[in-house]
């Protein structure tokens, strides 16, 4: 028998590959559908970068239109 205990943090160290493996077992395990799980994790990943990145050096491209 699986052990009942579940500690949410260890989602977090994933590398994105397993993501949606780890969404399918919470899906099942504790509701909701593997896309909102994933839609969860990619919301926390840009705020993560959002106080990260540094964007002082990046410039609008120009693109022409052909």
């Amino acid at each position: 028998m699986p052990d009942a205990h579940f500690d949410i943090r260890s989602c977090q160290v994933l590398p994105a590959p397993q993501q949606p493996e780890m969404a399918l077992r919470l899906s099942k395990a504790i509701g909701r559908t593997p896309e909102s799980w994933l839609a969860m994790q990619d919301a926390h990943d840009l705020w993560a970068a959002r106080k990260s990145v540094n964007l002082q050096r990046v410039g609008k491209l120009k693109l022409a239109v052909a």
